[in-house]
């Protein structure tokens, strides 16, 4: 049996397992998924649906029809075409009412430059945090994300306060470095 199908499996009654197997296969996914979306956020939602959809389905997975990786993909496949089928109902609804976009004022066009700038930013943030040690980068994210105070990060990480506030610490310097 394959790793990523003893994790599938040993997640049935230890979900920190599916967390193993989600991170094992962001990347690939979410690569996939923005290739076949033409746009990061769109797929970055995709991918959560992927992974909420092969969390609720992971006792249906069947090794005998291939890899666990294979799964994900044609969960992620399936995905994207639900996708592309509901922005076609929608283009094709906004044609026939004969929708047209309003012209933006210059305010709103600022409002929207602002938010692409913020998307850039928070952008630059994930690809640095993707260059991070794994344990520094949980412990940040557990901090600043998930808004966890020192004893709780210590104890979702099995390590000491002190650890966790040094994991911290230490990632967020190296953050500071990259994004200066």
């Amino acid at each position: 049996m394959e790793a990523d199908a003893r994790l599938l499996a040993e997640s049935q009654t230890n979900p920190e397992a599916f967390r193993i197997l989600y991170r094992h296969h962001a990347e690939d996914l979410i690569a996939f998924l923005r290739r076949g979306s033409g746009n990061a956020e769109t797929a970055l939602d995709l991918f959560a649906e992927t992974m909420a959809t092969a969390f609720e389905r992971r006792d249906k997975f069947d090794a005998q029809k291939g890899s666990v990786r294979q799964w994900l993909f044609g969960i992620a496949r399936h995905e994207l075409a639900a996708f592309w089928r509901s922005d076609r109902v929608r283009m094709r609804a906004v044609q026939r009412l004969a929708v047209t976009s309003p012209e933006l004022d210059d305010e709103s066009q600022e409002r929207i430059d602002g938010l692409i700038d913020a998307g850039r930013a928070r952008s630059e943030l994930i690809a640095a945090l993707k260059t991070l040690p794994e344990h520094e980068r949980e412990a940040v994210l557990y901090r600043y994300i998930a808004e966890r105070d020192y004893p709780e990060i210590a104890a979702a990480l099995g390590i000491s306060v002190g650890a966790a506030r040094v994991r911290v610490h230490r990632g967020l310097a190296k953050l500071r470095k990259q994004l200066v």
